[in-house]
């Protein structure tokens, strides 16, 4: 089986029943990301399900920086 194969399958499963569409649910977080900058910062960045998206990516990347696992590859 490839990374592929296993990032299908993950996909393949129901989520949208748990977690909603995954635009909705990626402008929620960016919603609360930017509201938590906001009140721990004092600047209001507005955040975008793309750039939730792309920071979930970055998360990634950086685990697999430190130690890295095929769970880091198929979860991007």
């Amino acid at each position: 089986m490839t990374i592929l194969d296993d990032a299908a399958q993950v996909t393949a499963e129901d989520r949208q029943r748990y977690y909603g569409h995954p635009l909705d649910n990626h402008g929620n977080t960016g919603e609360f990301w930017s509201s938590y900058i906001k009140r721990r910062h004092g600047v209001y960045v507005k955040l975008t399900a793309e750039d939730v998206c792309m920071m979930m990516v970055l998360l990634k990347v950086s685990r697999w920086a430190n130690r890295p696992h095929p769970d880091a590859l198929i979860d991007i």
